[in-house]
């Protein structure tokens, strides 16, 4: 079966439950097999516990706002993408998330240090400048890390 790195950010909708805003897939040799921002579905009004953690996160974290995106998100997207596929997804709090989300997949947890220890050294850019809090980024430093990691064994 072949392996796949899932990394997502997300938003808070209206009723506190996420939203992926950018998501990335990536096969084991660097290949990106989908990239997407997407734009947020048209809402009224948020909670402030919600519209303030979602300004926490464009403003501090992964800067992407909630106007920008090409396309709005759709989960039948995700899952034909991943259709087949062992995904490997780094951290309790997105593994929870996508399995939640997509149960009929075969999700892995990656078990690997936090993002701050792993190396950026081979890397792409996507065309969001929002530093090293892009899906894209933290795909590839997961990558390099496992690349690291199975040279050693």
């Amino acid at each position: 079966m072949s392996r796949v790195v899932v990394e997502f950010e997300c938003f808070y909708d209206k009723r506190g439950g996420q939203i992926i805003k950018e998501l990335c897939l990536m096969d084991m040799d660097y290949n990106v097999l989908m990239h997407e921002v997407y734009k947020m579905p048209p809402t009224q009004s948020y909670p402030k516990k919600y519209s303030q953690a979602n300004s926490y996160v464009t403003q501090r974290l992964h800067k992407l706002q909630w106007t920008e995106g090409d396309k709005y998100w759709r989960i039948a997207d995700i899952r034909r993408k991943l259709s087949g596929l062992l995904c490997q997804i780094k951290g309790i709090q997105k593994y929870v998330y996508f399995t939640r989300l997509l149960p009929m997949l075969n999700v892995m947890l990656l078990q690997t240090p936090s993002y701050h220890q792993l190396l950026f050294t081979r890397t792409m850019n996507c065309k969001y400048v929002h530093g090293n809090n892009c899906a894209l980024k933290k795909c590839c430093a997961i990558l390099n890390y496992l690349s690291i990691i199975n040279n050693i064994r």
